[in-house]
């Protein structure tokens, strides 16, 4: 035939036809060389779409490849988008001081299932496993979150404290003046929900083992966050406030990130963004703050 294969889809590499020779009595007796000629017509196969780019498959050294460019100064990648294949949310991270860093409040949900292979989470850890955040009456925000032993057994957070969340909604935007949209303000994590239920008693003084981050990310330590108060304009800050006790405060003059660093047995430090600039303290477990992860290598 005249071609000897023809396919709409990649043909393999290496592909091999057999010749084969007969004989016939019309021809006389003897050796005939001949040659056979192959021609590959190739028809390149069409560009693909944008490719996703996954947290998880992300590391410093992936993200640094933006480092330099635009008028950005020279530690400071551009901001690029990935995604968080647990729940395909999308966030923006920018590489700052050879860690890449989210530059959008994380948002898992509650219900949202956490396995060690894409968490940080050793699947053995907790009881229930893999641990999934609580997907009902855990909410910071819930006027009966005391009594769903959000903050503890008293204001200083003594006691278990379980894993509570409040995910941002019309009214946190509302009080945070109509400036940033639910998906800007992410969620609020007491900490133990943020290390995963790691963390939740009152001697603890250690930096936390697990966490809610993507695989390949983690809460970034003191250290860490020290890093980034003089880059609040590549940091993407948002105000929005934090939770206590059902109560929602703050929501136009600040916002803060936890780490993964206790101070003392009830206290973890924090990075705060007020009134236009970032700051690192510390403040009780208790509280419901915002989280941004931070690339492990």
């Amino acid at each position: 035939p005249a071609s000897l294969i023809t396919t709409s889809t990649q043909a393999e590499s290496n592909i091999k036809f057999k010749i084969g020779a007969y004989a016939t009595d019309m021809q006389a007796s003897g050796e005939y060389n001949n040659v056979v000629n192959f021609v590959a017509t190739v028809n390149p196969a069409p560009e693909p779409g944008p490719s996703k780019l996954y947290m998880q498959d992300l590391d410093s050294a992936s993200c640094a490849v933006n480092v330099g460019q635009g008028s950005n100064p020279a530690g400071v990648g551009d901001e690029i988008a990935v995604i968080d294949s647990r729940d395909n949310k999308e966030y923006t991270v920018r590489y700052i001081n050879d860690t890449c860093w989210m530059t959008q409040n994380l948002a898992i949900e509650p219900g949202t299932e956490m396995t060690a292979d894409n968490t940080n989470i050793a699947s053995t850890y907790t009881s229930s496993s893999p641990y999934i955040l609580p997907d009902s009456g855990y909410d910071l925000r819930d006027d009966g979150a005391s009594s769903d032993n959000c903050y503890g057994s008293a204001s200083s957070g003594d006691g278990w404290i379980n894993a509570c969340t409040h995910m941002a909604n019309s009214a946190d935007v509302n009080e945070a003046g109509n400036v940033y949209t639910a998906a800007q303000l992410g969620a609020w994590y007491n900490y133990a929900a943020a290390t995963a239920g790691s963390v939740t008693g009152i001697d603890n003084n250690v930096i936390s083992a697990y966490d809610i981050c993507p695989s390949n990310w983690k809460l970034p330590t003191y250290d860490d966050i020290s890093t980034v108060v003089s880059y609040t304009d590549y940091f993407s800050p948002t105000y929005g406030g934090n939770y206590y006790q059902g109560s929602h405060s703050g929501a136009t003059t600040n916002g803060t990130l936890w780490s993964s660093e206790l101070n003392g047995a009830k206290s973890v430090y924090y990075l705060r963004y007020r009134d236009g600039q970032m700051t690192t303290g510390s403040s009780y477990r208790i509280y419901g703050f915002r989280i941004r992860c931070i690339t492990k290598n």
